[in-house]
Formats: C-alpha cells, sequence, structure tokens
C-alpha cells in the first residue's frame, strides 16, 4: 500500500498568524514540500491578499490587515492595497484624485515606483495623461472627472509659482526654477547675494527661506542682500569690503604638531616613517577636535593638511601568514625549500602525462534566508534574517573540491549537512573519509577515463584540517580507497603551515565561485549547485557539482595495527609534508 503525503492549510494559517507576511519559499518549508502547486492549492483555501509592492512576492491573511484611510497596509517593507495589485491601486488612486498625480507624488504615497504601471495604464487607455510644466500628469478618462482634475492641477501649479513671486503667462514652476538657479550661477558673490535679496523682496514674508532653499546659499546671506538693497548700501567697485572673507588657513609647524598629537594613538604606517600613513578618524573629526583647541578651520582643510603629513584612507590587508608568529630562519629555508618541491613535482608529473590534481574544501556556507556577503544588480534587495543563528536554516554546505591542474577543470561535492533540531547540531561534518570519497569520484567517473594509462597521481593539499599531514585517518582512508581499490600510487605533497592560499584550488576555483554567487542567499542545496556549476571563467574554467547525502562523523579512532597495513614511502625531501602510499604489495621510488 503507498503512503500519500497530505498537506494542511492550517499550518500555512498558523503561520502567517504569528509571522503576519510570507514569501512561497516560506510556505513550502511551513508545507515541507518543494512543489510550487501544492502550495497554490492550499492558498486557495484561505482568505488571502497578495502584496502589490515586491511583484506580489509577500503573502498575508485578509483578518490580520488593517488598512488605513488610503487603502493601504504595510508589514515590514511589504505593501497591500485593498483594491489588490499595483496596477489597479495606480488607477484607482489617479481616478479618485482631485488634482492628478505625476510619477513622483504616485510614488511617494503607494512607496514603490510606479512609472512602468501608469504607462501601461496610458497605453490601455485606462488613464490620460498631459504634460505640465513640463511634467506628465495622468488624469481619469472621465471627460467630467478630467476636466475638474486639470483645472485644480492649474490652480495648484499657479499656487506653487506665486509662492516664487513670478506668475507669467507661459511661465510655470519647473521653468522659473531653472531660469532662476541658470541665472544666479552666472553671477559673482556680491551679484548673487543682491539678487537672492531682490527675488526674496518680490516674494515677501517667507521669501528668505524660499530663496535659500532654491538657490543653497545661507538664508542670512538673503537677508543681507535683501538690506543692502533697501539700505542703497551698495559698493560698486569691490565684491566683498575691505578684509572681508575667511583667512586663508596655510599649513605651520603648530597645526602640524596638534594634528600629529591628536593622530597618536589612531595612526598606522610605515614604521621607517618613509611611507604613507593612515589614521581611523575623519577630517570633520579632527576639525572638530581642533575647534576645540581653538584653531578654527573646516573639514577640507584638514583633509588638504593630513595628505601633505602623508596619510591616506586604507583597508585591511591579509598579508600576514603564520598567525603573525616570526619564522625562524630554518622554519623559511624549510618553507622555501617545500614550495620549490613541490614545483619540481609538478612540472615532472605533467612532463610524463600524470594527473595533477589540487584538493581542499571550501569555507562552509550556512543554507537559508541568510545574508551573503557581495552585491548584484537587483530592482530590489532581498529580505534576509537579521540574525545568522544556525536553527534558523536548513543546514549548511561543505563543498569539497578538486582541480584538475592541467586541463583547468574544477569538480566539487557538496555535502548536505542538515541541522538535526532535536539534538541541535549540524548532521555532517568534514571528515577525511569525505575528502577521500571524494578523490575517489572523480577518479572513477573522469580521471580514470582522461588519463587512462596512468599509474599516478600527484595531490597537492594543505598541511591542515581533514587532509593534514599529521592526519593518520587521511593516509589510511587514501590507501584503502584509492590506492588500493584502483591500483594507484598517491604522491602526496602538502604546503607549509599557514599557506594554505598558494593551493591552486583557492585562487582557481574557490575564489571564482564565490564572486559568482556573491550578494544571492542560499536558500537552498539546488541553489548552491547552480551556482557552482555556472562559474565560468575568459581563461576556461569549467566546474561540475553534485551533491552528497551521506552523513560523515567526527571523532573516529585509528588502531596502530590498521595504520601498519598502510605501504607508505616517506621522501627524502621534507618527509613530514612529502610522502607516497602505493596498493599493498607495490613499490615506488622516490625523488
Amino acid at each position: 500500500m503507498v503512503n500519500i503525503k497530505t498537506y494542511s492549510s492550517a499550518k500555512i494559517k498558523r503561520y502567517l498568524e504569528q509571522y503576519k507576511i510570507a514569501t512561497m519559499e516560506d510556505l513550502k518549508k511551513v508545507l515541507g514540500t518543494d512543489v510550487r502547486m501544492t502550495v497554490f492549492r492550499k492558498l486557495k483555501e484561505l482568505p488571502l491578499r497578495t502584496s502589490y509592492s515586491h511583484r506580489g512576492k509577500y503573502y498575508a491573511l485578509e483578518k490580520s490587515i488593517k488598512f488605513d484611510s488610503l487603502g493601504l497596509w504595510s508589514s515590514k517593507s511589504a505593501w497591500f492595497s485593498s483594491y489588490g495589485t499595483l496596477l489597479e491601486t495606480t488607477k484607482v488612486f489617479v481616478m479618485k484624485s482631485e488634482k492628478g498625480y505625476s510619477v513622483t507624488e504616485l510614488d511617494d504615497i503607494l512607496h514603490v515606483s510606479v512609472k512602468e504601471s501608469l504607462i501601461n495604464l496610458f497605453k490601455r487607455k485606462s488613464l490620460w495623461r498631459k504634460r505640465i510644466s513640463g511634467v506628465y500628469v495622468y488624469f481619469s478618462t472621465s471627460s467630467d472627472v478630467q476636466a475638474k482634475q486639470v483645472v485644480r492641477r492649474r490652480e495648484y501649479m499657479y499656487d506653487q509659482n506665486y509662492k516664487l513671486g513670478r506668475v507669467e503667462d507661459g511661465l510655470l514652476q519647473h521653468e522659473l526654477k531653472a531660469a532662476i538657479v541658470l541665472f544666479s550661477s552666472l553671477l559673482n558673490e556680491k551679484q548673487k547675494r543682491l539678487y537672492s535679496g531682490l527675488e526674496a523682496i518680490k516674494i515677501g514674508y517667507g521669501g528668505d527661506q524660499i530663496i535659500s532653499k532654491l538657490l543653497g546659499i545661507d538664508c542670512h546671506t538673503v537677508a543681507r542682500g535683501r538690506k543692502e538693497i533697501m539700505d542703497y548700501d551698495i559698493e560698486v567697485e569691490r565684491v566683498r569690503k575691505k578684509g572681508g572673507g575667511r583667512s586663508s588657513i596655510k599649513k605651520s609647524p603648530e597645526i602640524e604638531k596638534v594634528i600629529e598629537y591628536l593622530m597618536e594613538y589612531e595612526k598606522a604606517g610605515d614604521p621607517t616613517g618613509k611611507g604613507l600613513k593612515w589614521i581611523r578618524r575623519t577630517p570633520e573629526k579632527i576639525a572638530e577636535q581642533l575647534a576645540l583647541l581653538g584653531i578654527e578651520v573646516s573639514g577640507k582643510a584638514v583633509g588638504t593638511l593630513i595628505k601633505e603629513l602623508n596619510y591616506s584612507l586604507r583597508c585591511n590587508s591579509k598579508k600576514i601568514s603564520n598567525g603573525g608568529k616570526r619564522l625562524t630562519k630554518e622554519e623559511r629555508e624549510e618553507r622555501n625549500e617545500q614550495f620549490e618541491y613541490i614545483k619540481k613535482k609538478r612540472e615532472e608529473f605533467v612532463k610524463h602525462g600524470y594527473p595533477v590534481i589540487s584538493v581542499d574544501t571550501k569555507s562552509k556556507e550556512m543554507i537559508g534566508n541568510f545574508r551573503n556577503h557581495g552585491t548584484r544588480y537587483k530592482k530590489e534587495s532581498d529580505l534576509v534574517f537579521d540574525h545568522d543563528f544556525k536553527n534558523y536554516g536548513i543546514g549548511r554546505a561543505i563543498p569539497g573540491g578538486i582541480l584538475d591542474v592541467q586541463r583547468y577543470e574544477g569538480f566539487v561535492y557538496v555535502s548536505q549537512s542538515l541541522w538535526d533540531k532535536k539534538d541541535n547540531k549540524f548532521a555532517s561534518s568534514e571528515t577525511s573519509e569525505f575528502v577521500v570519497e571524494n578523490i575517489t569520484k572523480w577518479w572513477k567517473c573522469y580521471g580514470k577515463k582522461t588519463y587512462s594509462n596512468s599509474g599516478k597521481i600527484l595531490i597537492l593539499v594543505d598541511s591542515g584540517g581533514a587532509n593534514g599531514y599529521r592526519s593518520r585517518m587521511w593516509k589510511l582512508k587514501l590507501s584503502e580507497l584509492f590506492c588500493n581499490k584502483y591500483g594507484m600510487e598517491a604522491t602526496v605533497c602538502h604546503y607549509p603551515s599557514g599557506a594554505s592560499k598558494w593551493n591552486p584550488i583557492e585562487h582557481r576555483l574557490f575564489s571564482e565561485i564565490s564572486k559568482n554567487w556573491q550578494g544571492t542567499p542560499l536558500r537552498s542545496y539546488e541553489t548552491v549547485l547552480k551556482y557552482i556549476r555556472s562559474t565560468k571563467t575568459k581563461t576556461g574554467l569549467k566546474v561540475k557539482a553534485y551533491l552528497v547525502r551521506k552523513n560523515y562523523i567526527k571523532g573516529k579512532k585509528i588502531s596502530d595495527e590498521d595504520f601498519k597495513t598502510i605501504k607508505i614511502r616517506p621522501h627524502n625531501t621534507i618527509p613530514k609534508w612529502n610522502y607516497t602510499l602505493m596498493p599493498n604489495g607495490g613499490y615506488v621510488s622516490t625523488n
């Protein structure tokens, strides 16, 4: 007998009563299904409304909505209308308006962009529009209502122009403002002051404030220009009175010393004193501190001075390796020797046609409606959780990667580590077994066919983690699952401690994947796989991705007896980082 899973709309109702609004993805999780039609069928059983913002992305129960006097209601950033869709809401607002609406006016009321909706309604002849003062205004198609709206719009424009003191035939608000601003931009300081005062006189009460806002100058300057005209106190030959204007700020030893003192605990830079320095404080904050000391100087002037003192804006730079620990001479020589040896082994294997792969595990990614760093082009921002709590998500993805260095092909096996609500932990972990099984899968499906005549392989890995050089599990699993099973000789070279960024897979594969999905919330494992598979570069990178549902458990131990079964041959050059694993009964020469 086949068990058919049933779904209840009551779950959706309870969720919406608690959280007010929800998206399709939220409701899928509530019902425990990935099928959109299942959710749609259940939504039909409930009295719901969809948002007119976010392209109808959000749902809400009708009983939870309390419309205001305009027929609008919002929750978080989602807006709902008693008239339904954005198109219908836009139409009703224009039809009921007293003086029609421009795009900007209706944008402010509905809190979304309505330009596209208004144009569509005009093309369908559902609304009528007229260009007034350089701006399209939308009106009702009913001739009686339209006539009243146009008259009231013209009265409104007349009132606006009257406030500026200029009402002439054919010259309305926007043209008048543009003319005043354009003319004032051609004047010098004194002429602009007098002209602003003249316009303020024409307006009368409140004119100083209106002209100050329009021209972007201080209200006291307008008042001074008005007073000069009224008192006939105008100097014809000078722009400013003698001695007027702010004294120029010049770099002086006193100001330099004060700035250096203020920056004593804020700066960083070249210890030799010859290079650039950088600080945390902004020029405006430094100017405020200088003002407290009796030195009046603008933030702009401070910016000029600190540049002359060799300060500059800087960001963090990740260039300190090994945790900041100073390496000894022997450690530096050993590190350099390992890099040279890896280079030599790569050239040797490539020359003979043997495969060379770079192996590592990418940083773990939370799966759910979480913020992902970076930006991307979208009409609206994605709404994500305000906290990245583990129990908010589905689980996490553990991408285990393999890069075929010669063919520039990437293979990523994503471990599905679901969140166990009962035990309050993730079901799967990054283990040596996971890494080795990824290598065996790659060899079985791709490597064996591509390098059919090869009995050897070079594996480049980091010195720590699941594939670290100290890990006995890593060596045992590589011997059992790969070398013994396929009769392969696996030469392993570990990058020095703190040098994992030099592993080719880090900067040739993982970095490209991160750039491809930046700014995209990874809401499902399918999303992760999709973005990994679509990762490409101009230099020819191709990536394949697979989901691994098996759970890998940490904490497994290896007995000394089991470890002795491994046939391992350390190399003469730094044997802890370089060794070859052979299938049982085999032998391989080193160096």
